[in-house]
Protein backbone atom coordinates (compact mmCIF):
# COMPACT_ATOMS: atom_id res chain seq x y z
CA UNK A 1 0.00 0.00 0.00
CA UNK A 2 1.44 3.41 -0.53
CA UNK A 3 0.19 6.70 0.87
CA UNK A 4 -0.39 9.18 -1.60
CA UNK A 5 -2.14 12.66 -1.64
CA UNK A 6 -4.37 13.25 -4.48
CA UNK A 7 -5.85 16.46 -6.12
CA UNK A 8 -9.45 16.32 -6.68
CA UNK A 9 -9.89 18.31 -10.47
CA UNK A 10 -13.13 18.65 -12.99
CA UNK A 11 -12.59 16.01 -15.69
CA UNK A 12 -12.20 18.86 -18.41
CA UNK A 13 -9.09 20.21 -16.08
CA UNK A 14 -7.49 16.82 -15.57
CA UNK A 15 -4.81 17.02 -18.85
CA UNK A 16 -4.23 20.69 -18.30
CA UNK A 17 -3.65 19.68 -14.79
CA UNK A 18 -1.25 17.14 -15.13
CA UNK A 19 0.98 19.45 -17.26
CA UNK A 20 1.31 21.84 -14.68
CA UNK A 21 2.06 19.62 -11.81
CA UNK A 22 4.42 17.54 -14.13
CA UNK A 23 7.65 16.78 -12.03
CA UNK A 24 5.38 16.19 -9.12
CA UNK A 25 2.77 13.77 -10.04
CA UNK A 26 3.31 10.03 -9.66
CA UNK A 27 5.44 8.37 -12.12
CA UNK A 28 6.32 4.98 -11.94
CA UNK A 29 6.23 2.52 -14.53
CA UNK A 30 2.52 0.94 -15.61
CA UNK A 31 0.40 3.30 -13.18
CA UNK A 32 -1.29 6.12 -14.15
CA UNK A 33 -1.52 9.64 -12.14
CA UNK A 34 -4.66 9.86 -12.82
CA UNK A 35 -7.57 8.11 -11.42
CA UNK A 36 -11.20 7.50 -10.94
CA UNK A 37 -12.88 9.14 -8.02
CA UNK A 38 -15.26 6.91 -6.63
CA UNK A 39 -18.23 6.94 -8.63
CA UNK A 40 -17.98 10.68 -9.58
CA UNK A 41 -18.69 11.26 -13.39
CA UNK A 42 -17.66 14.50 -12.68
CA UNK A 43 -14.07 14.69 -11.16
CA UNK A 44 -11.16 12.41 -11.18
CA UNK A 45 -8.02 12.56 -8.91
CA UNK A 46 -4.34 13.41 -9.88
CA UNK A 47 -2.34 11.50 -7.80
CA UNK A 48 1.25 13.60 -6.55
CA UNK A 49 4.12 11.59 -6.13
CA UNK A 50 5.19 9.65 -2.76
CA UNK A 51 6.46 11.99 -0.57
CA UNK A 52 5.01 15.17 -1.97
CA UNK A 53 2.69 17.21 0.57
CA UNK A 54 0.28 20.42 -0.38
CA UNK A 55 2.97 22.67 1.57
CA UNK A 56 5.67 21.22 -0.43
CA UNK A 57 4.74 22.57 -4.10
CA UNK A 58 5.85 25.70 -5.79
CA UNK A 59 4.24 28.75 -4.44
CA UNK A 60 2.70 28.66 -7.94
CA UNK A 61 1.54 25.52 -8.10
CA UNK A 62 0.06 25.74 -4.64
CA UNK A 63 -1.98 29.13 -6.07
CA UNK A 64 -3.12 27.30 -9.12
CA UNK A 65 -4.57 24.83 -7.04
CA UNK A 66 -6.35 27.36 -5.01
CA UNK A 67 -7.46 29.03 -7.98
CA UNK A 68 -8.77 26.04 -9.92
CA UNK A 69 -10.53 25.00 -6.41
CA UNK A 70 -8.78 21.41 -6.07
CA UNK A 71 -9.14 19.89 -3.23
CA UNK A 72 -6.35 17.60 -1.49
CA UNK A 73 -7.37 14.35 -0.19
CA UNK A 74 -5.27 10.98 0.89
CA UNK A 75 -5.09 8.49 -1.23
CA UNK A 76 -4.22 4.66 -0.58
CA UNK A 77 -3.13 2.77 -4.00
CA UNK A 78 -2.62 -0.77 -3.71
CA UNK A 79 -0.15 -1.96 -5.34
CA UNK A 80 0.26 -5.79 -6.56
CA UNK A 81 3.49 -7.75 -7.66
CA UNK A 82 3.32 -6.85 -10.75
CA UNK A 83 3.43 -3.38 -10.37
CA UNK A 84 6.79 -3.53 -8.61
CA UNK A 85 10.31 -3.65 -9.63
CA UNK A 86 12.73 -6.20 -8.68
CA UNK A 87 14.15 -3.42 -5.71
CA UNK A 88 10.78 -3.17 -4.45
CA UNK A 89 9.81 -6.56 -4.34
CA UNK A 90 13.38 -7.42 -2.68
CA UNK A 91 13.30 -4.88 -0.48
CA UNK A 92 9.93 -6.51 0.68
CA UNK A 93 11.05 -9.80 1.21
CA UNK A 94 14.73 -9.57 2.29
CA UNK A 95 15.08 -9.37 6.03
CA UNK A 96 15.68 -5.78 7.77
CA UNK A 97 19.72 -5.07 7.38
CA UNK A 98 20.33 -7.08 4.34
CA UNK A 99 19.85 -4.53 1.04
CA UNK A 100 18.88 -5.62 -2.02
CA UNK A 101 21.98 -5.47 -4.99
CA UNK A 102 21.81 -2.20 -6.39
CA UNK A 103 23.10 -3.10 -9.72
CA UNK A 104 23.83 -6.08 -11.79
CA UNK A 105 26.03 -6.51 -15.27
CA UNK A 106 24.20 -7.99 -18.24
CA UNK A 107 26.22 -10.14 -20.82
CA UNK A 108 23.56 -11.35 -23.63
CA UNK A 109 21.00 -13.35 -21.58
CA UNK A 110 23.14 -13.64 -17.85
CA UNK A 111 22.33 -11.35 -15.37
CA UNK A 112 25.99 -11.44 -13.04
CA UNK A 113 25.80 -10.20 -10.09
CA UNK A 114 28.79 -10.04 -7.00
CA UNK A 115 26.13 -10.72 -3.63
CA UNK A 116 27.69 -9.81 -0.12
CA UNK A 117 28.37 -11.92 2.56
CA UNK A 118 25.17 -11.46 4.04
CA UNK A 119 22.63 -11.27 0.82
CA UNK A 120 24.28 -15.35 -0.37
CA UNK A 121 21.54 -17.27 2.07
CA UNK A 122 19.13 -15.61 0.11
CA UNK A 123 20.68 -15.52 -3.15
CA UNK A 124 17.96 -17.69 -5.13
CA UNK A 125 15.33 -15.63 -4.09
CA UNK A 126 17.32 -12.55 -5.60
CA UNK A 127 17.69 -14.52 -8.87
CA UNK A 128 14.36 -15.61 -9.24
CA UNK A 129 13.24 -11.91 -8.71
CA UNK A 130 15.48 -10.60 -11.07
CA UNK A 131 14.71 -12.88 -13.66
CA UNK A 132 10.89 -12.52 -13.13
CA UNK A 133 11.34 -8.73 -13.48
CA UNK A 134 13.30 -8.90 -16.53
CA UNK A 135 11.93 -10.77 -19.41
CA UNK A 136 15.18 -10.80 -21.23
CA UNK A 137 17.23 -12.55 -18.73
CA UNK A 138 17.43 -16.32 -18.94
CA UNK A 139 20.10 -17.28 -16.44
CA UNK A 140 21.43 -15.13 -13.17
CA UNK A 141 24.66 -16.15 -12.16
CA UNK A 142 27.25 -15.20 -9.13
CA UNK A 143 30.13 -14.69 -8.67
CA UNK A 144 32.53 -16.77 -6.51
CA UNK A 145 35.88 -15.58 -4.63
CA UNK A 146 38.23 -13.51 -6.09
CA UNK A 147 39.84 -13.37 -9.42
CA UNK A 148 43.27 -16.20 -9.25
CA UNK A 149 44.21 -16.41 -12.83
CA UNK A 150 46.05 -14.58 -15.15
CA UNK A 151 42.58 -14.56 -17.81
CA UNK A 152 40.33 -12.76 -15.07
CA UNK A 153 37.93 -16.13 -15.40
CA UNK A 154 35.97 -16.57 -12.20
CA UNK A 155 34.15 -19.63 -10.43
CA UNK A 156 30.60 -18.64 -10.71
CA UNK A 157 27.37 -20.72 -9.54
CA UNK A 158 23.76 -20.12 -11.49
CA UNK A 159 21.53 -19.32 -8.88
CA UNK A 160 17.97 -18.67 -11.18
CA UNK A 161 17.49 -19.89 -14.46
CA UNK A 162 19.17 -21.94 -17.39
CA UNK A 163 22.51 -23.15 -16.47
CA UNK A 164 23.14 -22.14 -20.38
CA UNK A 165 26.46 -19.86 -20.15
CA UNK A 166 26.86 -19.73 -23.91
CA UNK A 167 25.82 -16.18 -25.25
CA UNK A 168 25.96 -13.57 -27.68
CA UNK A 169 26.63 -10.01 -27.16
CA UNK A 170 26.74 -7.15 -29.87
CA UNK A 171 28.59 -4.34 -29.26
CA UNK A 172 29.85 -1.50 -31.91
CA UNK A 173 28.12 -3.49 -34.83
CA UNK A 174 30.11 -6.97 -33.57
CA UNK A 175 28.58 -10.00 -32.40
CA UNK A 176 30.04 -11.63 -30.00
CA UNK A 177 29.51 -15.23 -28.91
CA UNK A 178 31.21 -16.81 -26.05
CA UNK A 179 30.92 -18.75 -23.04
CA UNK A 180 31.11 -16.77 -20.21
CA UNK A 181 32.32 -19.24 -17.81
CA UNK A 182 35.71 -19.65 -20.27
CA UNK A 183 35.82 -16.21 -21.33
CA UNK A 184 36.76 -13.32 -19.72
CA UNK A 185 33.64 -9.95 -20.72
CA UNK A 186 32.77 -6.87 -18.94
CA UNK A 187 29.39 -4.88 -20.63
CA UNK A 188 31.19 -1.92 -18.24
CA UNK A 189 34.01 -1.41 -20.45
CA UNK A 190 32.08 -0.71 -23.70
CA UNK A 191 32.27 3.56 -23.60
CA UNK A 192 36.07 2.58 -22.66
CA UNK A 193 36.53 0.36 -25.47
CA UNK A 194 34.79 3.19 -28.35
CA UNK A 195 36.37 5.89 -26.81
CA UNK A 196 40.13 3.85 -27.06
CA UNK A 197 38.61 2.41 -31.07
CA UNK A 198 37.14 5.78 -31.74
CA UNK A 199 41.39 7.33 -30.62
CA UNK A 200 42.88 5.27 -33.08
CA UNK A 201 43.97 6.25 -36.59
CA UNK A 202 41.73 4.78 -39.59
CA UNK A 203 44.70 2.84 -41.50
CA UNK A 204 47.96 1.09 -39.75
CA UNK A 205 48.64 -1.93 -38.08
CA UNK A 206 47.68 -3.06 -34.17
CA UNK A 207 48.87 -5.76 -32.38
CA UNK A 208 46.55 -6.47 -28.93
CA UNK A 209 49.05 -8.61 -26.35
CA UNK A 210 46.14 -8.96 -24.15
CA UNK A 211 43.15 -9.24 -26.96
CA UNK A 212 40.70 -11.66 -25.27
CA UNK A 213 37.48 -12.17 -27.35
CA UNK A 214 38.69 -9.27 -28.93
CA UNK A 215 36.70 -6.60 -27.79
CA UNK A 216 39.14 -3.79 -28.64
CA UNK A 217 40.73 -5.89 -31.91
CA UNK A 218 37.50 -6.78 -33.39
CA UNK A 219 36.25 -3.37 -33.98
CA UNK A 220 40.07 -1.85 -34.63
CA UNK A 221 40.10 -4.45 -37.61
CA UNK A 222 36.01 -3.09 -38.38
CA UNK A 223 38.00 0.64 -38.67
CA UNK A 224 40.45 -0.17 -40.90
CA UNK A 225 43.66 -1.26 -39.11
CA UNK A 226 45.49 -4.57 -39.86
CA UNK A 227 45.23 -6.16 -36.38
CA UNK A 228 47.06 -8.74 -34.89
CA UNK A 229 45.38 -10.23 -31.30
CA UNK A 230 47.63 -12.65 -29.17
CA UNK A 231 46.50 -13.96 -25.71
CA UNK A 232 46.71 -17.10 -23.69
CA UNK A 233 43.13 -17.44 -23.33
CA UNK A 234 42.45 -20.28 -26.01
CA UNK A 235 38.63 -19.95 -25.71
CA UNK A 236 38.83 -16.38 -26.26
CA UNK A 237 41.50 -16.70 -29.50
CA UNK A 238 39.27 -19.26 -30.75
CA UNK A 239 36.09 -17.23 -30.67
CA UNK A 240 38.54 -14.27 -32.04
CA UNK A 241 39.60 -16.37 -35.12
CA UNK A 242 35.71 -17.02 -35.37
CA UNK A 243 34.77 -13.61 -36.30
CA UNK A 244 37.75 -12.84 -38.03
CA UNK A 245 36.40 -10.67 -41.40
CA UNK A 246 33.03 -11.01 -40.24
CA UNK A 247 32.14 -7.92 -38.28
CA UNK A 248 28.32 -8.85 -37.27
CA UNK A 249 28.68 -12.90 -37.07
CA UNK A 250 30.09 -15.25 -34.39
Amino acid sequence: MLGLLALRAPNRKCSELMKAFRGFTLDRPRLRCIVADGDSKETKLLLLEEGVTLEGLPTELRALAETEGLTAVPYNLELGYSMLSADAVLKRLLPAGVDAPSSFETIGHIAHLNLRDEQLPYRHVIGAVLLDKNPHLRTVVNKLGSIENEYRVFDMEVIAGEPRLETEVTQHGSKFRLDFSKVYWNSRLESEHLRLVSSLPAAGVLVDMMAGIGPFAVPAAQRGLTVGGRGGDNDGVRNERRRAGQPTAG
